[in-house]
């Protein structure tokens, strides 16, 4: 998916988070390791796009959040940005909405 398209619909009921399986910036690592394992604690279902295995993925999520610096991990729930701030209140919101397994 890329300019014009319809993340909204292409994404309802899906939980879409952006990250990077490469270790080399340890603190960019550990955030997506830290955000996946809050989910993955409240069973959270989630589709992972890893960044550093896909151009597309990184172009899409730049795309996405209107920069070509993009800056990981990122979550996008309904195809709406959501970020990673306040994760606690986040996968708990995750619950409420029906995104569990």
């Amino acid at each position: 998916m890329f300019a014009g398209q319809d993340y909204r619909a292409a994404e309802r009921g899906k939980l879409v988070l952006y990250t990077t399986g490469v270790k080399v910036v340890r603190d960019t690592y550990d955030k997506c390791l830290r955000v996946k394992k809050i989910l993955q604690t409240h069973m959270v279902r989630y589709e992972e796009r890893d960044v550093s295995m896909s151009r597309d993925n990184h172009r899409q999520l730049a795309e996405r959040l209107g920069s070509s610096a993009v800056e990981l991990p990122q979550v996008f729930a309904d195809g709406l940005h959501i970020g990673v701030n306040l994760l606690d209140i986040l996968a708990v919101s995750f619950l409420q909405h029906g995104w569990s397994r």
